[in-house]
C-alpha cells in the first residue's frame, strides 16, 4: 500500500479486512489519524543507525548495481 494515496490504501485495507460493512474507508482515516495523533506525543525515536540501514538502497535486497 506504500505509494497509494490515503483513500486508496484505505479503500484495500477496509476491504482486504472485510470490515467495509462497518467502517467506510473515509471513516477509517478519521479513526486512523486520530489513533496516531495520541500514539506520537510518547513515541520514542529511532537510534541513528536503524535509520541509516531503513533508508540504505541495500535495505531488503534492493541492491543498486
Amino acid at each position: 500500500m506504500m505509494g497509494m494515496k490515503a483513500i486508496e490504501a484505505a479503500r484495500v485495507f477496509v476491504e482486504e479486512t472485510g470490515i467495509s460493512d462497518s467502517l467506510s474507508a473515509e471513516d477509517f482515516l478519521v479513526e486512523r489519524e486520530s489513533m496516531l495523533q495520541s500514539l506520537f506525543p510518547t513515541s520514542e525515536l529511532m537510534p541513528e543507525s536503524v535509520m541509516f540501514e531503513a533508508a540504505s538502497p541495500t535495505t531488503f535486497g534492493n541492491e543498486i548495481t
